[in-house]
């Protein structure tokens, strides 16, 4: 089924989308992003996009859905309480749920993702204001795949760079590390299957794209969903999913004890 629904969209290893109408006007001091710096120049926690709700869908493979790391929750969990913290409403969504978090919505499977050097996905299904966080692939330690990875990454960033040339609200988390940036995980950091990180590894892609997240509300690409009675909290609304459910089957009607048949009579 289409989404019709503005979505921020998340994705490690493949692209993400965020749809937000309504813009807001952002104010900044500096006039390119600072990593790691508020609009204001500070260091301090502070809401997104003026704290508006945020609509997230995480969309990709394996590494999307968290595997390998505890619960599989991957770096989702961790930057839906990081988005939440900063005071803004979120709403994760997604057709599939994985993970051991409450709203642990999204879209993860087999041909989604591109961590293992051999598909790279065009999905263009986001809407024209949707904000598209694309990401490039971190390293593996086998070096026959490395080499792919190499040359996917250059594809996705001349892709990230095509489109924000033509002026779309396009961000790019740089997740190798051959690029200088620090931060990035290394070979070290990658699990025994060379393809899956551990959770400090996970942990370690949320804060890559936390600062690209940041990034994107410094373009001031970030902007109210429509108001399409999705709910903006995505943990109420797991809970109250969850009571109704409750209700409803408190309230069914106990189910009819089979008749008993008498026994058969037994001649003399």
């Amino acid at each position: 089924m289409r989404l019709t629904y503005s979505i921020f969209y998340l994705s490690c290893h493949t692209a993400l989308f965020l749809s937000l109408l309504d813009s807001q006007d952002v104010t900044a001091s500096p006039s390119h992003y600072i990593p790691g710096q508020t609009h204001s120049g500070g260091t301090e926690a502070h809401p997104i996009a003026g704290g508006i709700p945020l609509r997230v869908m995480f969309i990709g493979a394996s590494i999307s859905r968290g595997e390998e790391s505890t619960h599989n929750v991957g770096y989702r969990q961790q930057l839906r309480d990081w988005m939440a913290a900063q005071g803004n409403p979120v709403n994760c969504v997604g057709t599939q749920r994985f993970g051991y978090h409450v709203n642990d919505d999204g879209n993860g499977g087999l041909g989604l993702g591109d961590n293992n050097g051999t598909a790279f996905r065009d999905d263009n299904k986001a809407g024209v204001d949707t904000t598209v966080v694309m990401s490039t692939l971190a390293t593996t330690p086998n070096k026959e795949k490395e080499r792919c990875f190499f040359s996917a990454n250059a594809q996705i960033r001349q892709a990230a760079l095509d489109l924000q040339r033509e002026g779309l609200p396009v961000v790019l988390a740089e997740m190798h590390y051959d690029q200088g940036l620090p931060g990035r995980p290394r070979e070290s950091d990658i699990g025994p299957d060379d393809i899956h990180p551990p959770d400090d590894g996970y942990l370690m892609m949320g804060d890559i794209f936390k600062d690209t997240i940041r990034e994107a509300d410094f373009e001031g690409f970030i902007k109210r969903a429509v108001d399409n009675g999705i709910p903006d909290d995505g943990n109420a609304e797991r809970l109250d999913e969850e009571v109704a459910a409750a209700q409803a089957q408190a309230q069914a009607p106990a189910p009819a004890e089979e008749a008993k048949s008498p026994l058969p009579h037994r001649r003399a």
